[in-house]
């Protein structure tokens, strides 16, 4: 049977000696591969570590217990009924945990950051954040009109450009999430060579197009924004299974309400084809074998 209900810090407390000394013990909060939300109780001496944390949205609980060397954990997951189920490797500092959670099997490995915090917020958080919008910016640069569409994932932008009936690709990656971010045109040959795209990420309205000629003059044209999608996703994790679903919002009424009940017919069904796995049937070798990802393509051209 799987573990759950709320836990506290004299649980993880309770698992070390009442002689232990210098026992720390806190709260912390975060993400397993960046989107399923869980809340961690730790303690640890310097030598001996222990605690649970809980996968917030379906409040499946798991405790671990492991050494601590030169802020490495190296820590054995187990579930309620002390069935192995998996590893977690990471730095720990006292402030933020960062590292990786693996099956019994190490054949599948997911990152793992949380960072302490005073209490955990007891609401369950349905929506994670996935780091996606999808852009078009038109106007005219150097007298002829031009389209350039921008779509963001995570550090990954892809611009396209568009001019005269051709259109060029290219992904760009940014290894630094400035405010700011410059990206490279060079690649739409003639149309933008030798031009960038300065992208202010707090207003997305618009974007400059800047070029320096041979004598180090500035030329900045901006193109504002036509055509926009920004996406929501929805998590969701358990013993056996995890989910992720990610929907567009295009400020359109009448898609976006279709789009809702669409979401929320392929959300409930998948969800109760997860909740009806009876925990008989889940082994030490099963844990987050079943996986389900929908997403919706939307072409606003």
């Amino acid at each position: 049977m799987m573990a759950q209900g709320t836990k506290s810090a004299s649980d993880v407390r309770a698992m070390f000696s009442p002689n232990t000394r210098n026992l720390w013990v806190n709260h912390l909060s975060g993400y397993i591969d960046g989107k399923h939300s869980i809340d961690m109780i730790l303690g640890t001496d310097g030598h001996t570590s222990k605690g649970l944390y809980t996968l917030r949205n379906s409040g499946t609980i798991f405790y671990f217990e492991g050494e601590e060397t030169d802020r490495q954990l190296r820590l054995v997951e187990m579930n309620g009924d002390s069935r192995f189920t998996g590893f977690i490797y990471g730095n720990y500092d006292g402030k933020v945990f960062e590292g990786l959670w693996m099956n019994v099997s190490k054949d599948i490995s997911l990152p793992m950051k949380l960072v302490i915090v005073p209490h955990f917020e007891h609401k369950t958080v349905k929506y994670c954040d996935n780091h996606q919008w999808y852009q078009v910016f038109s106007g005219k640069v150097e007298n002829k009109n031009v389209s350039v569409s921008i779509s963001k994932d995570h550090d990954l932008y892809t611009c396209t450009v568009r001019q005269d009936g051709k259109s060029s690709s290219d992904i760009i990656p940014v290894q630094k999430e400035d405010r700011v971010i410059h990206l490279d045109l060079s690649f739409a040959n003639p149309a933008l060579n030798h031009k960038w795209a300065v992208l202010d990420t707090a207003n997305i309205e618009k974007i400059d197009i800047k070029s320096v000629d041979e004598n180090g003059d500035e030329s900045i044209t901006p193109l504002k924004s036509d055509r926009r999608l920004v996406y929501e996703c929805y998590e969701y994790a358990d013993y056996y299974s995890r989910l992720e679903c990610v929907r567009p919002l295009t400020g359109n009424n009448k898609f976006d309400v279709w789009m809702e009940t669409a979401f929320k017919e392929w959300v409930s069904t998948n969800l109760k084809i997860f909740k009806s796995i009876e925990s008989g049937d889940i082994g030490t070798n099963e844990r987050w074998l079943q996986t389900a990802y929908g997403w919706v393509d939307v072409d606003l051209f």
